[in-house]
């Protein structure tokens, strides 16, 4: 295992910047809401970056952010110096786990995809680019043995290449 890099410095008493989920994320009500649980009973808290998993991990190791919004897989990755993290272990603490979030897979009928092995060879968006649901969706697909043609950018992108004919489908996280 790694050795854990420093622990970033710690948050004034006044204020914390706080990677939550984007706009755009299942998740944004969530951290909305908590981010002002904390400005009315805890100190200032300010959003900073875009509250996807691996930025607001290496923002939390970095201190640019305080509190972020990280995935088991990542959360994991980043403690034990694995994965994307190998050698860089960082010091993290699990404040709040909140829920379960599912992965929803969605295909074309005219993709013909039935079982998730039809995925393999053809276009597809396994989740927001550096967002919890691709980093869940790209180590279940290396555990089940299933390698698409991965087609990766917003949710906006994976939409339009549907639409476009350019990809048979897409995963977006819910909660």
């Amino acid at each position: 295992a790694a050795t854990p890099a420093a622990t970033p410095a710690a948050p004034t008493l006044s204020r914390v910047a706080y990677s939550m989920a984007a706009a755009e994320s299942t998740h944004f009500g969530f951290h909305k809401a908590l981010m002002d649980i904390i400005n009315r009973k805890v100190v200032t808290a300010t959003p900073v970056g875009n509250g996807i998993c691996g930025p607001s991990a290496n923002m939390m190791a970095t201190g640019e952010a305080h509190l972020g919004l990280i995935c088991s897989p990542v959360a994991y990755e980043a403690v034990n110096g694995v994965g994307d993290y190998q050698g860089k272990a960082i010091a993290l603490r699990a404040l709040l786990w909140y829920g379960i979030s599912e992965q929803l897979i969605v295909v074309t009928e005219a993709s013909g995809v039935t079982k998730l092995e039809d995925l393999t060879g053809k276009r597809f968006n396994p989740g927001v680019r550096a967002s919890s649901t691709e980093a869940m969706t790209l180590s279940a697909f290396k555990a089940l043995g299933i390698e698409p043609n991965l087609q990766r950018g917003t949710l906006t992108d994976a939409v339009s290449a549907i639409k476009d004919r350019q990809s048979v489908g897409y995963v977006k996280g819910g909660v």
